[in-house]
């Protein structure tokens, strides 16, 4: 028993003591690999995440995306740079073109020191590697997989041009729509079972999806369509148990910058691109893994928790958070552990149901802790808000 113990307290020490080493290795990084077809906007998606938040703007975010290779950043202000030029849409990923992103979230702490927080890596592929029987993408193929099981959070792509053919398209149109859903949330749920990881389905292009702005009535109609032959039903099934799954509408570039033609083909508008709602895919990821943590601590810690935090004994509750969830935690999240991992803990059970809080409990956190904090607390705010707006985005609530 000594030395079961003992080993016990040496897996502990090493995890808090890799925990605050920088850069943390891409195993370390919240891994993410969206899952989607040639042309369904995945790369877009990224461009538009990753140029919306490379801009400090602490009233919108308290944190800036910087990529870890310069010619990534490069490749991504190029994407946004041709979507802004209004010339033609920006080439889809081809087969072969494999690419992990990097990224690091850098906060501006309060005393004006840069912290670097987390890592994020995003694999961007050519979409033919999941459709297609072309023998010769074999190897992608093998790559794609190795990938996937590797990652620690999946996006499912759904192209919104496909979902208006599917919801307005002429027979034909919504006939070919459910072939294509068909064999596309086939594949998505042939990977989901594979990696078994954290998972949310994301609309892309919303922006001609629900042209007219009505918000949650589509989603309500988008979801129901998708769901013939119960499709979606078997998807969010194979998502591993417990877990919260979304359906999580985006678009790369706003309304007003494109519409659908006569011919049901995506033209420009002219204007500026306006990103809407990339940031909500990334903080679901985040919020969804703190409410799983929550649901799996018992209920008498769980109990004991709301109790400490009322009574405002922060030393004994941030205890009791970091022991009961340091190895949900650890490396799905971001790599945070010692005196933050309970405060972040703590600020999730506060809010949600609406617990005292005060400032105190951090005062003795370092710069880069307290920005870890800002950082979560503002994924959470983002993910209350985008709840009310769109309450029939959650498919299952773990």
């Amino acid at each position: 028993m000594e030395l079961v113990g003992a080993a016990v307290m040496i897996v502990v020490a090493v995890v808090l003591i890799v925990a605050v080493v920088w850069p943390p290795p891409l195993e370390q990084a919240l891994r993410i690999v969206a899952l989607g077809p040639r042309a369904s906007g995945k790369t877009l998606l990224l461009s538009s995440t990753f140029v919306s938040l490379s801009r400090y703007a602490p009233a919108d975010h308290p944190y800036l995306l910087e990529a870890v290779e310069a010619q990534d950043a490069n490749r991504l202000f190029a994407v946004n740079a041709q979507l802004r030029s209004g010339t033609k849409w920006p080439k889809s990923t081809v087969v072969g073109d494999r690419r992990t992103f990097e990224f690091d979230s850098v906060c501006n702490c309060e005393r004006g020191k840069l912290e670097r927080l987390f890592r994020i890596g995003y694999l961007d592929y050519g979409g033919e590697t999941l459709h297609s029987d072309d023998i010769d993408l074999g190897d992608s193929v093998e790559d794609l997989d190795a990938h996937v099981k590797q990652a620690n959070a999946l996006l499912g792509i759904v192209d919104g041009e496909k979902v208006v053919a599917l919801l307005e398209g002429d027979e034909g149109a919504k006939r070919a729509a459910r072939d294509y859903f068909a064999s596309r949330f086939a594949m998505i749920d042939y990977y989901l079972r594979v990696a078994r990881s954290p998972f949310q389905l994301v609309v892309t292009k919303w922006d001609i999806v629900d042209a007219e702005e009505v918000g949650d009535a589509r989603l309500t109609r988008v979801r129901a369509a998708l769901d013939g032959e119960r499709r979606l039903h078997h998807v969010v099934a194979g998502a591993t148990a417990n877990e919260i799954v979304r359906i999580i509408p985006v678009s790369s570039v706003g309304w007003g910058y494109a519409a659908l033609n006569d011919d049901g083909e995506v033209e420009r508008q002219g204007g500026e691109p306006s990103p809407w709602n990339v940031e909500v895919p990334l903080a679901a990821l985040v919020v969804d893994r703190l409410t799983r943590i929550e649901r799996s601590l018992p209920g008498k810690v769980l109990d004991r928790l709301k109790w400490l935090i009322d009574r405002r004994d922060w030393r004994a509750a941030r205890s009791v958070a970091a022991k009961a969830t340091l190895p949900a935690a650890f490396g799905v999240i971001v790599p945070v552990a010692g005196p933050i991992l309970g405060v972040v803990v703590m600020d999730y059970l506060s809010r949600r149901y609406e617990l005292a809080f005060a400032e105190e409990n951090v005062l003795d956190l370092s710069d880069a802790d307290r920005c870890r904090r800002a950082v979560i607390d503002h994924y959470h705010k983002t993910v209350i808000e985008f709840d009310k707006e769109f309450p029939s985005s959650i498919l299952r609530n773990g």
